[in-house]
């Protein structure tokens, strides 16, 4: 079946899921990329409080905690991307996406960020 999927062009593997905030059941989709490990960390909140991580799994946040995440979110006000900190070895790249936006920072995030990644940070590190 694969041979004949390569001969006639046809893709058999399935579709990759969405990965922006776009999507209507997500909330907010986070990255955090870099560091001298070279860390690859990608979290999926969607409205229900479902919270896919993709280095272990499915979460339930509790109601509280989806709340206080969607506060912290409502409260950022820097949602323009910046370079400011990309020349720095081994920095972190931070990317948020909500609502109508999607912005990236390194190394140093903006201070209306820090209650929210340190919320989204914490669910990597469940």
């Amino acid at each position: 079946m694969l041979t004949k999927a390569l001969i006639l062009g046809i893709s058999v593997l399935p579709p990759l899921p969405p990965t922006t905030a776009a999507h209507d059941a997500s909330l907010v989709v986070y990255e955090r990329t870099g560091g001298f490990a070279g860390r690859n960390d990608k979290v999926i909140v969607d409205r229900d409080g479902t919270a896919t991580v993709l280095s272990a799994g499915h979460l339930t946040l509790t109601s509280t905690e989806l709340r206080g995440l969607t506060t912290d979110l409502a409260r950022i006000t820097t949602t323009w991307s910046s370079s400011a900190g990309c020349q720095v070895a081994d920095h972190f790249t931070y990317t948020i996406s909500y609502e109508n936006w999607r912005a990236t920072r390194c190394h140093e995030i903006p201070a209306d960020w820090r209650p929210a990644v340190d919320r989204l940070d914490a669910l990597i590190d469940r």
